[in-house]
Protein backbone atom coordinates (compact mmCIF):
# COMPACT_ATOMS: atom_id res chain seq x y z
CA UNK A 1 0.00 0.00 0.00
CA UNK A 2 1.44 3.37 -1.04
CA UNK A 3 0.88 6.23 1.40
CA UNK A 4 1.15 10.00 1.02
CA UNK A 5 4.20 9.83 3.31
CA UNK A 6 6.20 8.25 0.48
CA UNK A 7 6.37 11.55 -1.39
CA UNK A 8 8.62 14.56 -1.32
CA UNK A 9 8.04 17.98 -2.85
CA UNK A 10 11.51 18.03 -4.36
CA UNK A 11 12.48 16.38 -7.63
CA UNK A 12 14.27 13.09 -7.24
CA UNK A 13 15.23 10.70 -10.03
CA UNK A 14 14.37 7.02 -10.20
CA UNK A 15 17.35 4.97 -8.92
CA UNK A 16 17.52 2.38 -11.66
CA UNK A 17 19.24 -0.86 -10.64
CA UNK A 18 20.76 -1.55 -14.07
CA UNK A 19 22.13 1.97 -14.44
CA UNK A 20 23.62 1.89 -10.94
CA UNK A 21 25.20 -1.49 -11.65
CA UNK A 22 26.70 -0.16 -14.88
CA UNK A 23 28.07 2.91 -13.09
CA UNK A 24 29.73 0.74 -10.44
CA UNK A 25 31.79 -0.93 -13.18
CA UNK A 26 33.12 2.24 -14.82
CA UNK A 27 36.80 1.75 -15.64
CA UNK A 28 38.92 4.61 -14.26
CA UNK A 29 41.81 3.85 -16.65
CA UNK A 30 39.48 4.18 -19.63
CA UNK A 31 38.05 7.35 -18.12
CA UNK A 32 41.51 8.87 -17.79
CA UNK A 33 42.28 8.00 -21.40
CA UNK A 34 39.05 9.67 -22.48
CA UNK A 35 39.76 12.81 -20.44
CA UNK A 36 43.22 13.25 -22.00
CA UNK A 37 42.08 12.58 -25.56
CA UNK A 38 42.22 15.77 -27.65
CA UNK A 39 39.07 14.66 -29.47
CA UNK A 40 37.01 14.13 -26.32
CA UNK A 41 34.70 17.09 -26.85
CA UNK A 42 34.00 16.16 -30.45
CA UNK A 43 33.25 12.54 -29.52
CA UNK A 44 30.95 13.55 -26.70
CA UNK A 45 29.01 16.16 -28.70
CA UNK A 46 28.47 13.74 -31.58
CA UNK A 47 27.39 10.91 -29.28
CA UNK A 48 25.04 13.16 -27.32
CA UNK A 49 23.31 14.46 -30.43
CA UNK A 50 22.92 10.97 -31.91
CA UNK A 51 21.52 9.67 -28.62
CA UNK A 52 19.00 12.53 -28.22
CA UNK A 53 17.44 11.92 -31.62
CA UNK A 54 18.03 8.19 -32.03
CA UNK A 55 14.35 7.30 -31.60
CA UNK A 56 11.51 8.54 -33.78
CA UNK A 57 9.38 9.14 -30.68
CA UNK A 58 11.63 12.04 -29.63
CA UNK A 59 12.21 14.35 -32.55
CA UNK A 60 13.49 17.91 -32.77
CA UNK A 61 13.65 18.96 -36.40
CA UNK A 62 16.02 21.62 -37.68
CA UNK A 63 18.41 21.85 -34.75
CA UNK A 64 20.72 22.84 -37.57
CA UNK A 65 24.45 22.74 -36.80
CA UNK A 66 24.89 25.76 -39.09
CA UNK A 67 22.47 27.81 -36.94
CA UNK A 68 23.08 26.33 -33.49
CA UNK A 69 26.53 26.03 -31.95
CA UNK A 70 27.14 23.03 -29.68
CA UNK A 71 28.59 23.46 -26.18
CA UNK A 72 29.15 20.99 -23.37
CA UNK A 73 27.81 22.59 -20.20
CA UNK A 74 27.73 21.99 -16.45
CA UNK A 75 24.08 21.05 -16.45
CA UNK A 76 21.25 23.14 -17.85
CA UNK A 77 21.72 25.72 -15.09
CA UNK A 78 24.82 27.04 -16.88
CA UNK A 79 22.73 27.76 -19.97
CA UNK A 80 20.20 29.65 -17.83
CA UNK A 81 22.89 32.00 -16.58
CA UNK A 82 24.21 32.49 -20.10
CA UNK A 83 20.71 33.46 -21.22
CA UNK A 84 20.17 35.71 -18.19
CA UNK A 85 23.38 37.58 -19.07
CA UNK A 86 22.78 37.81 -22.81
CA UNK A 87 19.41 39.46 -22.11
CA UNK A 88 20.48 41.43 -19.06
CA UNK A 89 18.43 44.44 -20.19
CA UNK A 90 15.17 42.51 -20.60
CA UNK A 91 12.48 41.18 -18.24
CA UNK A 92 12.27 37.41 -17.69
CA UNK A 93 8.85 35.82 -18.18
CA UNK A 94 7.97 32.24 -17.22
CA UNK A 95 4.82 30.15 -16.93
CA UNK A 96 3.28 29.42 -13.55
CA UNK A 97 4.58 26.02 -12.51
CA UNK A 98 7.93 26.51 -14.25
CA UNK A 99 11.21 25.45 -12.63
CA UNK A 100 11.36 27.70 -9.51
CA UNK A 101 15.08 28.43 -9.81
CA UNK A 102 14.38 31.33 -12.17
CA UNK A 103 12.13 33.32 -9.87
CA UNK A 104 14.28 32.55 -6.81
CA UNK A 105 17.46 33.70 -8.56
CA UNK A 106 15.91 36.85 -10.00
CA UNK A 107 14.43 37.80 -6.64
CA UNK A 108 17.85 37.29 -5.02
CA UNK A 109 19.52 39.84 -7.31
CA UNK A 110 16.61 42.25 -7.65
CA UNK A 111 15.98 41.72 -11.36
CA UNK A 112 12.52 42.03 -12.88
CA UNK A 113 10.59 38.90 -13.78
CA UNK A 114 6.91 37.96 -14.12
CA UNK A 115 4.33 35.29 -14.90
CA UNK A 116 3.28 35.04 -18.53
CA UNK A 117 -0.32 34.33 -17.45
CA UNK A 118 -0.49 37.54 -15.39
CA UNK A 119 1.51 40.02 -17.45
CA UNK A 120 1.45 38.68 -20.98
CA UNK A 121 4.41 39.11 -23.32
CA UNK A 122 6.06 42.27 -24.62
CA UNK A 123 8.97 43.10 -26.89
CA UNK A 124 11.24 43.82 -23.90
CA UNK A 125 10.79 40.33 -22.43
CA UNK A 126 12.71 37.09 -22.73
CA UNK A 127 11.29 33.66 -21.96
CA UNK A 128 12.52 30.38 -20.52
CA UNK A 129 10.14 27.47 -20.93
CA UNK A 130 10.59 23.77 -20.30
CA UNK A 131 9.51 21.12 -22.79
CA UNK A 132 8.15 18.77 -21.47
CA UNK A 133 6.78 21.39 -19.09
CA UNK A 134 8.20 21.21 -15.58
CA UNK A 135 4.93 22.26 -13.95
CA UNK A 136 2.91 19.20 -14.92
CA UNK A 137 5.02 17.20 -17.37
CA UNK A 138 2.79 18.22 -20.28
CA UNK A 139 3.89 17.94 -23.89
CA UNK A 140 0.66 19.57 -25.02
CA UNK A 141 -0.26 22.62 -27.05
CA UNK A 142 0.28 25.20 -24.28
CA UNK A 143 4.02 25.40 -24.82
CA UNK A 144 3.68 25.81 -28.56
CA UNK A 145 1.02 28.49 -28.10
CA UNK A 146 3.46 30.50 -26.00
CA UNK A 147 6.19 29.97 -28.59
CA UNK A 148 3.85 31.33 -31.26
CA UNK A 149 3.32 34.45 -29.13
CA UNK A 150 7.08 34.79 -28.73
CA UNK A 151 7.43 34.65 -32.50
CA UNK A 152 4.81 37.38 -32.86
CA UNK A 153 6.46 39.74 -30.39
CA UNK A 154 10.03 38.74 -31.27
CA UNK A 155 10.68 37.54 -27.72
CA UNK A 156 13.86 35.41 -27.40
CA UNK A 157 13.39 31.95 -25.89
CA UNK A 158 15.48 29.30 -24.16
CA UNK A 159 13.90 25.85 -24.46
CA UNK A 160 14.74 23.73 -21.40
CA UNK A 161 14.58 20.02 -22.30
CA UNK A 162 15.69 18.47 -19.01
CA UNK A 163 12.97 15.76 -19.25
CA UNK A 164 13.76 14.85 -22.86
CA UNK A 165 13.26 11.09 -23.36
CA UNK A 166 11.24 10.74 -20.16
CA UNK A 167 7.82 11.55 -21.60
CA UNK A 168 5.26 10.30 -24.05
CA UNK A 169 6.34 10.76 -27.68
CA UNK A 170 6.87 14.39 -28.64
CA UNK A 171 8.24 16.43 -31.50
CA UNK A 172 8.99 20.03 -32.33
CA UNK A 173 10.15 21.70 -35.53
CA UNK A 174 12.43 24.63 -34.78
CA UNK A 175 11.84 26.21 -38.18
CA UNK A 176 8.37 27.10 -36.88
CA UNK A 177 9.87 28.96 -33.92
CA UNK A 178 12.70 31.31 -34.90
CA UNK A 179 12.27 32.89 -31.46
CA UNK A 180 14.14 29.94 -29.92
CA UNK A 181 17.75 31.01 -29.45
CA UNK A 182 19.02 28.30 -27.10
CA UNK A 183 18.02 24.66 -26.58
CA UNK A 184 19.46 22.89 -23.54
CA UNK A 185 19.53 19.25 -22.50
CA UNK A 186 20.60 17.48 -19.34
CA UNK A 187 21.35 13.88 -18.37
CA UNK A 188 20.61 14.44 -14.67
CA UNK A 189 17.00 13.24 -14.61
CA UNK A 190 17.51 10.37 -17.04
CA UNK A 191 20.55 8.70 -15.47
CA UNK A 192 20.23 10.04 -11.90
CA UNK A 193 23.62 11.78 -12.20
CA UNK A 194 22.68 15.34 -11.33
CA UNK A 195 25.77 15.85 -9.18
CA UNK A 196 28.02 15.14 -12.16
CA UNK A 197 26.74 18.38 -13.78
CA UNK A 198 26.83 17.44 -17.43
CA UNK A 199 24.62 18.55 -20.29
CA UNK A 200 24.49 20.10 -23.74
CA UNK A 201 23.57 23.55 -25.00
CA UNK A 202 22.72 24.38 -28.60
CA UNK A 203 22.99 28.14 -29.01
CA UNK A 204 22.59 30.62 -31.86
CA UNK A 205 25.23 32.71 -30.08
CA UNK A 206 28.77 32.01 -31.14
CA UNK A 207 30.74 34.52 -29.10
CA UNK A 208 28.52 35.44 -26.14
CA UNK A 209 28.41 34.06 -22.58
CA UNK A 210 30.30 31.29 -20.81
CA UNK A 211 29.51 28.37 -23.13
CA UNK A 212 30.97 30.15 -26.14
CA UNK A 213 33.96 31.52 -24.23
CA UNK A 214 34.96 28.36 -22.36
CA UNK A 215 34.21 25.81 -25.09
CA UNK A 216 37.19 26.54 -27.35
CA UNK A 217 39.51 26.15 -24.33
CA UNK A 218 38.01 22.75 -23.50
CA UNK A 219 37.00 24.03 -20.06
CA UNK A 220 34.45 21.25 -19.58
CA UNK A 221 33.96 18.47 -17.05
CA UNK A 222 35.57 15.73 -19.12
CA UNK A 223 35.43 13.15 -16.32
CA UNK A 224 31.65 13.52 -16.04
CA UNK A 225 31.46 13.58 -19.83
CA UNK A 226 33.12 10.16 -19.94
CA UNK A 227 30.59 8.63 -17.55
CA UNK A 228 27.73 10.14 -19.53
CA UNK A 229 29.36 9.01 -22.79
CA UNK A 230 29.43 5.40 -21.61
CA UNK A 231 25.85 5.55 -20.30
CA UNK A 232 24.52 6.90 -23.59
CA UNK A 233 26.31 4.15 -25.49
CA UNK A 234 24.69 1.53 -23.27
CA UNK A 235 21.15 2.79 -22.54
CA UNK A 236 18.89 4.03 -25.38
CA UNK A 237 16.84 7.23 -25.16
CA UNK A 238 13.58 5.28 -24.61
CA UNK A 239 15.03 3.03 -21.88
CA UNK A 240 13.51 4.71 -18.81
CA UNK A 241 10.11 5.42 -20.32
CA UNK A 242 9.69 1.89 -21.66
CA UNK A 243 10.78 0.40 -18.35
CA UNK A 244 8.77 2.52 -15.91
CA UNK A 245 5.67 3.84 -17.71
CA UNK A 246 3.49 0.90 -16.63
CA UNK A 247 4.68 1.31 -13.05
CA UNK A 248 3.84 5.03 -13.15
CA UNK A 249 0.31 4.27 -14.32
CA UNK A 250 -0.14 1.54 -11.69
CA UNK A 251 1.01 3.84 -8.88
CA UNK A 252 -1.29 6.62 -10.09
CA UNK A 253 -4.23 4.21 -10.27
CA UNK A 254 -3.64 3.10 -6.68
CA UNK A 255 -3.42 6.73 -5.52
CA UNK A 256 -6.43 7.83 -7.62
CA UNK A 257 -4.41 10.50 -9.39
CA UNK A 258 -3.70 11.18 -13.06
CA UNK A 259 -0.43 10.02 -14.63
CA UNK A 260 1.46 12.90 -16.20
CA UNK A 261 2.78 12.62 -19.73
CA UNK A 262 6.21 12.80 -18.12
CA UNK A 263 7.33 9.69 -16.31
CA UNK A 264 8.06 10.94 -12.79
CA UNK A 265 4.83 12.85 -12.08
CA UNK A 266 1.29 12.24 -10.94
CA UNK A 267 -1.32 15.02 -11.00
CA UNK A 268 -4.34 15.77 -8.85
CA UNK A 269 -6.71 18.64 -8.04
CA UNK A 270 -7.73 17.07 -4.73
CA UNK A 271 -7.26 19.08 -1.54
CA UNK A 272 -5.15 16.40 0.15
CA UNK A 273 -2.38 17.03 -2.39
CA UNK A 274 -2.36 20.81 -2.01
CA UNK A 275 1.07 20.75 -0.33
CA UNK A 276 2.45 19.63 -3.70
CA UNK A 277 1.15 22.69 -5.51
CA UNK A 278 3.35 24.36 -8.15
CA UNK A 279 2.61 28.08 -7.96
CA UNK A 280 -1.03 27.40 -7.08
CA UNK A 281 -1.75 25.87 -10.49
CA UNK A 282 -0.68 22.21 -10.53
CA UNK A 283 -0.56 19.65 -7.73
CA UNK A 284 2.44 17.78 -9.07
CA UNK A 285 3.28 14.65 -7.08
CA UNK A 286 6.77 13.32 -7.64
CA UNK A 287 6.56 9.51 -7.93
CA UNK A 288 10.17 8.31 -8.06
CA UNK A 289 10.18 6.54 -4.68
CA UNK A 290 6.71 5.08 -5.16
CA UNK A 291 7.62 3.81 -8.64
CA UNK A 292 10.81 2.24 -7.28
CA UNK A 293 8.86 0.52 -4.50
CA UNK A 294 6.27 -0.74 -6.96
CA UNK A 295 8.90 -2.19 -9.32
CA UNK A 296 10.68 -3.81 -6.35
CA UNK A 297 7.46 -5.38 -5.08
CA UNK A 298 6.69 -6.73 -8.55
CA UNK A 299 10.11 -8.34 -8.86
CA UNK A 300 9.76 -9.94 -5.43
CA UNK A 301 6.38 -11.41 -6.38
CA UNK A 302 7.86 -13.25 -9.36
Amino acid sequence: MISINHFNKKTYEIPDKEIDCFLSKINSSQALKFVRDKNTDKKFIETYRNWLFSNKNYMMNSLDEKKFNSYIISGITQSFHDFYQIHHNKILKVRRGEYPYHKVFFKSIGRKWGWIEDEGLHSNDFVIISYPFSGNGSIGHETKEILNLCNRYQVPVLLDCCFWGLSSPLSIDLTEYPCIEIVSFSLSKFFNIGRLRIGMMYSKYKEQASGAILGPYNYVNSWSAYIAFELMNHFPINYMYNKYRKAQKAVCKELHIEPSETLFFGLSKEEKWKDFSRDGVFNRIYLSEAISQFVLSQSMDK
